[in-house]
């Protein structure tokens, strides 16, 4: 081989790569090509539907075109999850995700939930963290019940014990409950209504003993005098609540219960586009208007990639499998 055409082939290997290089950037640059559509899997005026709404007109800014919200509400967000999984791996279809998702998949595999017929490990793909919120453990206001003990010590000297609300069999609400009754050995039973409004209402109506409330659904009732925060199913307290302990505080172990909300893109969606819609979701929930709403609303934002988002939402996955495998009991 000469002098002369080695180097042609040296250059020739040179462009191939920086081609190779700077293709996943062209990618991201070129996108979005059209107006983004992010599947809401709930009702409007969730918290889900919420935060979505509060960050859409800002990541349309960031991104050049339209994000346009669509609710597709049903089977605890199995309906909409379906469709977004469904969707072609372009980035232009995100959905906006929650642990239910997580618990929806769990209980599908150990055959004690509705079968999915899109798989959440391997269809969908992390994509920004919007947030975590944790549960509070409410009682009626009214109620002598003013710590987890206190809680634990009416289970153990009622005939039947106390009685729990949720939003349904299967939800973070449900689980929390099954974790403190397993985590103290009181005797608990678990009433499923059909969403978390009821849920709270029959505590109101002392009709139930406590639920488990996201921070937004508890607020106005507490502010109110209705209801009483015991307990943050959290590792830390809660800013807004800062008189508040924590379940560990209190001497339960194991029993935390958050609920996260996320943007995730079917399987397939080039990483350079997903990282490149974080930056833009990073940069909307950092301006100080939406960061005070999203602080308003209890709610941590860990700061991820998509990379890291997507590692968090697997390891969520193999969290709640291990939990359901080492629960003694009866999901009911």
């Amino acid at each position: 081989m000469s002098f002369k055409t080695a180097t042609l082939i040296g250059k020739l290997l040179i462009a191939v790569g920086v081609t190779a290089l700077s293709a996943p950037a062209a990618v991201a640059q070129a996108y979005p090509t059209k107006p983004i559509t992010a599947i809401v899997p709930f009702n409007p005026g969730g918290t889900t539907d919420t935060l979505m709404r509060l960050i859409a007109p800002g990541l349309s800014e960031e991104l050049g075109q339209p994000v346009v919200i669509e609710n597709r509400a049903g089977a605890n967000s199995i309906i909409g999850t379906n469709a977004a999984a469904r969707s072609a791996p372009d980035g232009h279809t995100l959905l906006m995700g929650t642990s239910a998702m997580t618990l929806n998949h769990v209980f599908s595999e150990n055959g004690m939930g509705q079968k999915l017929s899109y798989d959440s490990r391997k269809d969908l793909e992390g994509v920004a963290m919007l947030g975590i919120t944790p549960y509070l453990l409410t009682v009626h206001a009214e109620s002598d019940i003013h710590s987890v003990q206190d809680l634990v010590n009416l289970a153990n000297s009622s005939p039947d014990g106390v009685a729990y609300g949720s939003a349904g069999t299967g939800g973070s609400p449900h689980l929390a409950g099954l974790l403190l009754q397993q985590a103290t050995g009181a005797d608990m039973l678990h009433v499923p209504f059909k969403g978390s409004g009821p849920a709270m209402l029959a505590v109101l109506g002392k009709q139930t003993h406590f639920t488990y409330a996201t921070f937004t659904a508890a607020k106005s009732q507490v502010d109110g005098g209705l209801l009483r925060i015991i307990a943050v199913a959290a590792p830390q307290r809660v800013p807004a609540l800062p008189d508040v302990p924590t379940l560990a505080e209190q001497g339960i172990e194991n029993a935390d219960v958050d609920s996260w909300f996320g943007l995730l893109a079917p399987a397939g969606t080039p990483e350079a586009i997903r990282e490149r819609i974080a930056e833009a979701v990073d940069k909307v929930l950092s301006r100080p208007a939406i960061a005070k709403q999203l602080a308003d609303m209890g709610a941590e934002r860990p700061r991820m990639t998509a990379a890291e988002f997507d590692a968090f939402y697997h390891k969520d996955l193999d969290h709640w499998e291990k939990v359901l495998a080492d629960y003694e009991g009866t999901i009911e």
